[in-house]
């Protein structure tokens, strides 16, 4: 009993590495990827950007890994097809889906969000900043801990600048200094 079904597998097992062999010769009912594209990008073009059209764009941050979604206002495309759209854009971006009723494009930034803070120096004194090191940044509080009186070391760093999430982080931080 056990040879026959020990067989019929194999049978099943043969059948099946023939069919998918005539398959894969005659797949002509498949497009292949290039001309997928090609379709896609056809399609993108028969379309035409009105004032209700809904233009979204994802930028993705890779020194925080954060992602911003934000609207683009869509006056300056309208009329555009494609085409237009795509040649306008600034190198890097993507276009994801192109269509009347909403456009998706994407795009990477080697840099940092808005959503950024850092600790550094002014004045002589710990301060807190909107923003990252090296950019211009807005100050948001000077406290009244003095550089000079911090070990050479923590003086050296805050001089870089430290980035940190949110203000709780940095008030944990000023502990650390203060002790």
């Amino acid at each position: 009993m056990s040879k026959r079904i020990y067989f019929v597998f194999f049978i099943i097992f043969f059948l099946g590495i023939l069919l998918g062999s005539i398959l894969t010769k005659h797949n002509n009912f498949l497009p292949k990827s290039s001309e997928l594209s090609n379709i896609v990008k056809h399609t993108f073009e028969d379309e035409i950007i009105t004032e209700k059209t809904k233009i979204v764009c994802f930028t993705y941050y890779k020194k925080c890994g954060h992602t911003r979604v934000f609207e683009i206002p869509v006056q300056k495309y309208v009329g555009q097809k494609f085409t237009d759209f795509e040649k306008g854009l600034e190198s890097g971006v993507k276009i994801e889906k192109f269509s009347s009723d909403e456009i998706i494009i994407k795009k990477e930034e080697d840099s940092y969000c808005d959503d950024h803070y850092y600790i550094g120096t002014k004045d002589g004194f710990v301060s807190l900043f909107k923003g990252v090191p090296g950019e211009p940044s807005v100050i948001l509080e000077k406290t009244d801990i003095l550089i000079d009186v911090l070990k050479e070391e923590d003086r050296n760093i805050l001089e870089r600048g430290i980035v940190i999430k949110d203000k709780e982080e940095f008030y944990k931080i000023l502990e650390g200094l203060s002790n």
